[in-house]
């Protein structure tokens, strides 16, 4: 149970728009706004796997299809600013295919036998992102005397989280959210996530200061275990909430046809918009439909879509 709690005092000041934006691109869910001032909340993975409505009836003619996509899907937190944890932070998302699979830990890293010049690599406990590149090594004999040359060697070049990318299209489809990422450094002692904000440092405290909408987990099953909120790994968002729908969102192929709907079929599917429709050709989700008007008559429906 979640007790009640004042939207305005636990929440940045964020706009209605950004906030459900933020929930709907994080978490994969959509809001559908009733006339009668209730909102459906429903999972977009769900609509994948239910049932269709079929619609080969009402059909005129065939399906126009077009080419299908191949894209790469970047999930783009909006990172907060004013927080000191992102101070080393560099966007290395679109280098999307430099990047090889995560290590445990710094020694895992040094101890890859063969790596590539120019790979990134994710050091999952510090959630730290190197790359094998030349770099500079500094060194002193005993008599204070430094000498420097360049190495091979795995260099710091950014902390976490990265914006996740899925695909290997050439074009890249951004995912906004004003939802900010949670940094991946924890205190030690506690294993929970911590900010560096001006307002919590006493060397540094202001009463008012803008932060950002971003999600952590205090239930107490939770604490410690903020992996189901970062977009990486087993746990993450990524595989929890969105592997399904991305795999159809970055591969998918856009339809159109025209139906012709009687008054009721069609108050029908505009009140079942997000469900999946289906006719012989297939199955498909709608993205919009025009339907032309006259005083006495219901004209053709031009449907635009995603075939399944």
């Amino acid at each position: 149970m979640v007790n009640n709690f004042n939207y305005a005092a636990l929440l940045p000041k964020v706009s209605y728009r950004d906030f459900l934006l933020g929930i709907q691109n994080s978490l994969n869910f959509i809001f559908v706004f009733r006339k009668d001032g209730k909102v459906d909340i429903i999972d977009r993975n769900e609509i994948l796997s239910g049932p269709a409505i079929d619609l080969n009836e009402y059909q005129v003619g065939t399906w126009k299809m077009g080419e299908r996509q191949n894209l790469a899907l970047k999930f783009n937190p909006e990172y907060d600013k004013e927080d000191g944890r992102f101070s080393q932070f560099d966007d290395l998302s679109e280098r999307y295919k430099d990047y090889k699979d995560p290590v445990e830990t710094f020694s895992d890293l040094a101890a890859i036998a063969t790596p590539v010049f120019g790979e990134l690599r994710r050091v999952k406990d510090t959630g730290k992102i190197y790359e094998y590149k030349w770099k500079v090594v500094a060194t002193e004999d005993e008599y204070g005397n430094g000498q420097q040359f360049d190495a091979l060697g795995w260099e710091f070049v950014s902390t976490g989280p990265q914006p996740y990318v899925f695909g290997t299209g050439d074009t890249i489809e951004e995912i906004n959210t004003a939802v900010s990422a949670i940094n991946d450094e924890l205190l030690v002692f506690l294993n929970i996530p911590v900010v560096n904000q001006k307002g919590n440092l006493l060397s540094m405290q202001s009463v008012w200061k803008d932060f950002t909408l971003r999600f952590l987990a205090t239930h107490p099953l939770l604490l410690g275990s903020q992996a189901e909120l970062r977009w990486e790994d087993a746990y993450g968002l990524f595989v929890n909430r969105w592997r399904k729908w991305a795999q159809f969102l970055a591969t998918r192929q856009p339809v159109e046809g025209e139906f012709q709907f009687p008054l009721n079929v069609l108050t029908y599917v505009n009140e079942n918009i997000t469900s999946k429709f289906r006719t012989n050709e297939g199955e498909f989700i709608i993205e919009e439909a025009d339907t032309e008007f006259a005083l006495n008559t219901i004209g053709k429906t031009l449907v635009k879509g995603y075939k399944i």
